[in-house]
């Protein structure tokens, strides 16, 4: 009889089911361990490429974890993600790369306190910069 594989423990979240992978990904988005919340939106988006809500918490955790070249490209994969839902980060990113005429134009798009606020910090980074 050939001998029992011991499971991979290298990864605490391989194997789980999607409801098991959302509550641990719940649980890291609250906890700000934004390390763990890319790892389990990763292994979420390969059981379930087109998951939003595994999209969204990834593109919040390579914005946490100041990836934001790495966020602005996952972005543009995520065609399934409405630009409208995304108008922030997308915005955020533009501006964080230094890229302020791209933000701008993205962020004219959208709307509300946090849209207004990096459209602010954006004019002003551009002032500075200019």
């Amino acid at each position: 009889m050939a001998p029992k594989r011991k499971p991979d423990v290298s990864s605490s979240v391989s194997n789980a089911s999607l409801a098991e992978l959302f509550s641990r990904l719940t649980l890291a988005a609250s906890s700000n361990d934004f390390e763990r919340l890319l790892a389990i939106s990763n292994e979420m988006l390969e059981s379930s490429p087109k998951d939003s809500r595994a999209a969204k918490q990834k593109i919040i955790a390579l914005i946490k974890l100041d990836k934001y070249k790495d966020a602005l490209s996952f972005l543009d994969e995520c065609t399934f993600l409405s630009k409208k839902d995304t108008i922030l980060e997308r915005g955020f990113c533009l501006y964080k790369l230094g890229k302020g005429s791209e933000a701008h134009r993205v962020l004219e798009e959208g709307s509300g306190r946090a849209v207004q606020h990096v459209r602010a910090q954006n004019v002003l980074y551009s002032v500075r910069s200019g």
